[in-house]
């Protein structure tokens, strides 16, 4: 079955699905039960982001996405070199048309070809998600049939769940956007956090480029490590992951099989296709009575796990993957507890 029919059918799965949660779970809003999730997106393939501005997340050991508009393109390897350290490669089209101005084939081409020419020099690029030139929305349908999400640029914070997932979000960063400054940047991601939802920030030019809007790459500097430095409050990850984080996480039914006192045995499952919503959601439990610790297992693989205090519980939390296979919670020697929100 083609891609681009496996990712439609994948989408409209999703509103079906039947979630239960088993008393006593709860699936996080946003990974390790964070404030709120945090995308940088580039656009236009400008000539510093790949050198200039990647490395100031990759110092920081955050990632981000690049919509590359395939023609303008000069420096594949870089993009790919950039890709194989976690940073997302997708789509902004060939050559920057204006959609609306175009036939449902014309955009097809536009999509298409910009997809394949990514997969065809990205090694591991999956290409799934779209930013729309100029902010100018394509045919509804033809969007839905190849990508599982397109962003736009509204100047907001999208929700938890954003209303439309080809029409999330962005708020436009450098001179054009207003956002030149370090304290301009965090404002937004506060006001997700404050909000619990999440914020897409669309860059163009840095530094000296050329290209539209530029931003001070100083001022992104100081912002991502405003962002680094708050690991327990943003989760800063592509937009393709919060995505699929989304889609996964309202879709995702939690049972528990069994258990006795030294193991709880769960399951994780969703109706959505497992080659595209494969991140791990952050699921917690209420350790059992007598536990002071625990170790998690997903198909006998060691998964992230921690201790936390909440609500006045104390929770054991943990990273999973919903179709991943068997999740077995295992009693361990004690460890301390930490406060989260």
């Amino acid at each position: 079955m083609p891609r681009s029919l496996l990712t439609a059918l994948a989408v409209f799965a999703a509103p079906l699905a039947a979630q239960t949660i088993s008393d006593g779970y709860e699936v996080a809003t946003w990974s390790g039960f964070r404030s709120a999730a945090v995308t940088h997106t580039f656009d236009d393939a400008t000539a510093n982001q790949i050198p200039v501005a990647a490395p100031l997340f990759d110092e920081v050991g955050l990632k981000a996405t690049f919509f590359v508009t395939t023609d303008w393109v000069g420096d594949w390897p870089g993009i790919a070199a950039a890709a194989a350290r976690g940073h997302e490669v997708t789509v902004h089209t060939v050559s920057h048309p204006d959609l609306s101005a175009l036939s449902i084939e014309e955009q097809r081409f536009q999509f298409e070809g910009a997809r394949d020419v990514i997969l065809a020099n990205v090694p591991g690029a999956e290409a799934l998600t779209l930013a729309y030139p100029f902010c100018v929305p394509g045919d509804r349908g033809l969007v839905e049939e190849l990508f599982i999400a397109a962003r736009v640029c509204s100047g907001q914070v999208d929700r938890a769940t954003p209303v439309d997932f080809y029409a999330t979000s962005s708020v436009i960063v450098g001179t054009e956007g207003g956002h030149t400054t370090a304290e301009a940047l965090n404002a937004w991601a506060n006001a997700a956090a404050a909000q619990g939802g999440w914020v897409t920030y669309l860059s163009h030019g840095v530094d000296n480029d050329g290209g539209w809007s530029p931003v001070p790459s100083d001022a992104l500097r100081a912002h991502v490590e405003y962002l680094a430095a708050s690991p327990d409050r943003f989760w800063v990850a592509t937009y393709a992951d919060v995505v699929r984080y989304i889609r996964e996480r309202d879709a995702a039914s939690v049972t528990e099989v069994s258990a006795t006192g030294d193991a709880v045995v769960v399951e994780v499952t969703d109706s959505l296709d497992d080659t595209i919503y494969n991140v791990p959601v952050t699921i917690r439990r209420v350790l059992p009575e007598g536990w002071e610790s625990a170790v998690v297992a997903q198909d006998g693989e060691p998964v992230t796990v921690a201790i936390v205090e909440a609500s006045g519980h104390t929770f054991v939390a943990f990273d999973a993957v919903p179709d991943g296979g068997v999740v077995v919670l295992t009693r361990a020697g004690g460890t301390s507890a930490v406060e989260v929100p």
